[in-house]
């Protein structure tokens, strides 16, 4: 994939969202994609996002713990009105599409699943 060895060409920075999901028994994907990382020549940054802070620890081989650099950015989780102005904006130009009641019992359901309230 990463052939060019043009010194001057950009940098790639490659973002895996939900990294959690990706966990397979064998784990290659997740393995080919930071082993990309160590090819010189790529100029490649992977920066991965999970739900789970200790994922490397629980859930990753030593053979993709040893590629994963240790910085790590833990964010907060949405809070129940955060969490109801995302699906307000989602369902713009859905005019009567879910009732106001439905909105804020899915908003408070999700809230209350990831510890708030």
């Amino acid at each position: 994939m990463f052939e060019l060895s043009d010194k001057h060409r950009p940098p790639i920075v490659i973002l895996v969202d939900e990294l959690d999901q990706l966990c397979t028994k064998k784990q290659e994907l997740i393995y080919d994609i930071f082993n990309w990382t160590t090819i010189e020549s790529a100029r490649v940054s992977v920066m991965a996002i999970a739900n789970t802070l200790d994922l490397p620890e629980r859930m990753l081989s030593q053979r993709i713990t040893s590629r994963i650099g240790a910085a790590r950015i833990c964010f907060q989780p949405y809070e129940f009105q955060q969490i109801e102005c995302i699906i307000r904006d989602r369902l713009k130009g859905s005019v009567n599409a879910i009732d106001e009641g439905a909105v804020q019992f899915a908003a408070r359901k999700v809230s209350i699943s990831i510890g708030f309230s």
